[in-house]
């Protein structure tokens, strides 16, 4: 049997920004982390997630009075985690020149340092239009680091004003949004030894669905965060902590002649006993109240060690004779992460 007896614990003291970078897609394309493992949940530093895509407007193509021509409205999109803003303007496609069927893609592509520029991409030409990107008669690939606002299909050589039913900017099929498909909340810290999918070890978001392989190469859109990274500091005087840990109660009920069983599941909190000066003026007691990581590792000298996220509360003892003591009630907002190092 081991005992913690050289025990530490670290609090959340402090943060270092990261600025808007790139995410790495995990291969699955709904999850995506980057090299920081840890960021921090504290109010106002919360991690800031912004896919690349249109963040404004919907409808935004429609038939213009001049032969080939799109009109653009005004829109919002995210670019490299800047937002840009495009006013009303026009597009120009270019149709078939040998057979029929042609996909002009309309895409928007970031110019430095908070603009943006549309343009019409020729898809390849065929007999009948398919969903294939880059094949004969389907849509082209968009380039990297570009958007697609949507889809032009024409069917005829000629020069024409280019018709309602030809345009196509269905979310997620024709066009790229910041918010489609939707993500899970941010998970802070991952899952750690609790999870066999290597990229949910750590610090991760995780799309509902997976992003579409529209650009050059099969790839998908970018995925931008800026963030902060946790600074710890080390609790001097405490013990007793305890892990925040989900517990599933049992709940039966009696149909007819069968019983039916299923579970309600909690998070408990987390909670350690730090001593202080005068549980007034010290470090720790200013953060009541602030959504924090607390980092525990049971043994000082090894590897070893879990996270917990909350929000910190205290119940305090200021004893006549003894240490003052505050009892840190940690209100979870996720469990407690396992990790071998």
């Amino acid at each position: 049997m081991t005992i913690a007896a050289n025990a530490s614990i670290k609090y959340e003291s402090g943060r270092s920004l990261v600025a808007f970078k790139a995410m790495t897609d995990s291969g699955d394309h709904t999850v995506f982390s980057v090299s920081d493992r840890i960021w921090s949940g504290r109010a106002g530093y919360e991690p800031d997630i912004r896919p690349d895509g249109i963040a404004s407007g919907i409808t935004i193509l429609s038939a213009d009075t001049l032969a080939d021509k799109i009109a653009v409205t005004d829109l919002t999109a995210y670019l490299a985690g800047v937002l840009r803003n495009v006013t009303n303007t026009t597009v120009t496609i270019t149709r078939a020149t040998v057979s029929d069927y042609v996909i002009n893609s309309i895409v928007l592509t970031p110019v430095a340092p908070s603009s943006a520029t549309l343009s019409a991409i020729k898809g390849v030409e065929g007999s009948s239009f398919i969903t294939t990107r880059g094949a004969t008669g389907g849509p082209p690939y968009i380039p990297v680091g570009s958007i697609e606002i949507g889809q032009i299909k024409t069917t005829s050589q000629s020069s024409a004003v280019i018709l309602s039913s030809e345009i196509f900017q269905t979310p997620g099929s024709h066009q790229e949004r910041s918010d489609y498909p939707i993500y899970h909340r941010p998970r802070n810290y991952g899952y750690g030894v609790n999870t066999s999918v290597t990229a949910k070890k750590y610090a991760h978001i995780e799309f509902c669905d997976a992003l579409d392989l529209c650009h050059t190469g099969g790839t998908c859109k970018y995925v931008y965060i800026k963030y902060y990274t946790p600074v710890f500091t080390t609790i001097d005087s405490h013990n007793g902590f305890s892990p925040s840990e989900t517990t599933t109660t049992p709940i039966m009920a009696q149909k007819y002649a069968t019983i039916l069983g299923h579970g309600t599941s909690k998070i408990n909190s987390s909670g350690f006993n730090a001593e202080v000066e005068n549980g007034i003026t010290d470090a720790l007691v200013a953060l009541d109240g602030e959504m924090l990581i607390f980092q525990f590792y049971p043994d000082t000298s090894a590897a070893p060690f879990m996270l917990t996220m909350g929000i910190l509360r205290f119940i305090s003892s200021l004893p006549q004779a003894g240490p003052s003591v505050l009892k840190c009630i940690v209100v979870s907002k996720m469990a407690t992460a396992r990790f071998a190092s």
